[in-house]
């Protein structure tokens, strides 16, 4: 069946170059002998927790999307943020998650792309999406071995 399609399509390709006008319909098409069954849908990954989480819960997550490089869906002071997880580190008011924000670079009417500090004791809730990015700098370099 192989031989035939590549047959098939060696002649119509060849039809083309001598005829630019002809027609697709010249060639015999055969329709499938079943059914083809429809691609299934890759499974989107998303984590999203519905009840409160524990600081320690947030930064297991925050690392877990760094490590993959995919971006976070934040909820964050009632607002919605997508970020891209780069590290954590413990400051003066607590732990901080540092993440680049790209709408909130934009926004604010920054020239250059910045990291943005997220309190993690504020944040409200986490959505691991399933969008990739390029890291602009190292990501979780102190749990990167």
């Amino acid at each position: 069946m192989t031989d035939d399609f590549w047959g098939r399509t060696k002649k119509l390709y060849n039809q083309i170059l001598t005829n630019p006008n002809a027609k697709p319909s010249s060639v015999p098409v055969q329709k499938a002998p079943r059914p083809i069954a429809p691609t299934p849908e890759v499974p989107v990954q998303q984590v999203e927790q519905q009840s409160p989480l524990t600081n320690q819960d947030k930064e297991a997550l925050l690392r877990d999307a760094g490590s993959k490089l995919l971006v976070v869906e934040l909820k964050y002071d009632n607002k919605i943020r997508m970020v891209e997880p780069y590290s954590i580190k413990s400051g003066i008011y607590g732990r901080l998650f540092y993440g680049f924000d790209p709408g909130r670079a934009v926004d604010a009417g920054h020239r250059e792309p910045h990291i943005q500090s997220f309190r993690v004791d504020r944040i409200q809730s986490i959505k691991i999406t399933n969008m990739h990015y390029a890291p602009r700098w190292d990501v979780f370099p102190d749990y990167i071995e």
